[in-house]
């Protein structure tokens, strides 16, 4: 009885801290939105506006593309927020739990919460990966065809 109970204390101790430790992703994700909110946040593009100042056509492909970026990314932490809102009051829930059966099942469960979270997360950060892929290749796909085309304009010739 004593080690099945000392079993429940260290499996509940170790769940718990892999909740402590994705506690602070989830709150850095929140903090860090505000800042990337600003337009032109990211350097590659603040490099390229610089770079090529172009009309409002480009213009407008940039915002629709920061937008498309924020409205993603703020799905992505609201999902992640209510995640970690249903784990934390889960586990509220456990420490009222005295029955080792009741517990061992509400550790499953909150076990399975868990996994979940650490899945979204998984799959958020691959959802950013592939867009700033798909941005990085439209990058370097504009600045190639920037530097292709003063290749391609005829020069004036001198007369000597």
């Amino acid at each position: 009885m004593r080690y099945r109970r000392a079993g429940t204390y260290i499996s509940l101790s170790i769940m718990l801290s892999g909740i402590l430790l994705a506690a602070p992703v989830a709150v850095w994700a929140q903090e860090s939105a505000p800042a990337q909110s600003e337009e032109g946040s990211c350097p590659m593009c603040q490099k390229h506006m610089k770079k090529n100042p172009t009309g409002a056509d480009n213009s407008a492909e940039r915002h629709r593309r920061h937008d498309q970026m924020e409205a993603m990314h703020e799905e992505m932490t609201q999902k992640l927020q209510q995640q970690l809102t249903a784990l934390r009051e889960h586990a509220k829930l456990i420490d009222g739990v005295s029955d080792q059966t009741q517990l061992l099942t509400e550790m499953k469960k909150h076990q399975q919460m868990t996994d979940a979270l650490l899945g979204t997360m998984i799959e958020h950060h691959q959802k950013m990966h592939t867009a700033m892929q798909e941005h990085h290749t439209h990058m370097q796909s504009t600045m190639s065809h920037e530097q292709q085309a003063p290749a391609s304009t005829p020069q004036p010739e001198r007369e000597e």
